[in-house]
């Protein structure tokens, strides 16, 4: 599928300010969870870290593989890059 052009991502972002929120909060929701989250408060392992840094697998598969939130998996990301 091709890629829309920046000038209609700029045109649908203006009239949907609130859509990538939404679709954000929409992700999160079905990715999150007690039941879906075996590994709530544990401690991060190397292999879980090595397999956020190496960008292979999208957030949704590495939520899969580990057993974490997706928003879990994003803000460690993020943790790992400001480090």
């Amino acid at each position: 599928m091709p890629k829309p052009s920046s000038f209609y991502n700029k045109r649908y972002r203006a009239k949907y300010p609130d859509r990538r929120n939404i679709e954000r909060k929409k992700n999160y929701a079905t990715t999150s969870g007690p039941e879906r989250n075996q590994n709530h408060r544990a401690q991060w392992t190397i292999r879980e870290l090595d397999l956020i840094q190496s960008r292979n697998f999208t957030d949704r598969e590495i939520h899969h593989f580990i057993g974490r939130s997706v928003q879990a998996i994003q803000a460690m990301r993020h943790k790992l890059k400001k480090a």
